[in-house]
């Protein structure tokens, strides 16, 4: 045999038996919602915190040059290959 095929069948074979593995194992299911319930009895103690100040922003829009640059013979080609079209 040739390496092309070895290879050929090795990749073949490898892909079949890793895809082969994915459906074992049990299903994890998950539920979409979570329910906590607090009674009397579990006191939660926490504060509600917010920002001291206002939000000031300082950044400006940034410039970036441009990585497409026109070529300056493009035009006078153009107008080459017009005229031999006609």
């Amino acid at each position: 045999m040739t390496i092309k095929a070895i290879a050929f069948l090795a990749i073949a074979l490898g892909g079949a038996s890793a895809w082969a593995q994915r459906g074992a194992g049990p299903r994890v299911e998950y539920r979409r919602t979570t329910v906590i319930t607090i009674t009397d009895d579990d006191p939660v103690e926490g504060e509600f915190d917010r920002p001291g100040g206002d939000v000031v922003s300082t950044l400006r829009p940034l410039r970036h040059v441009s990585l497409v640059k026109m070529r300056a013979d493009f035009l006078p080609e153009l107008r080459k290959s017009a005229e031999q079209v006609d």
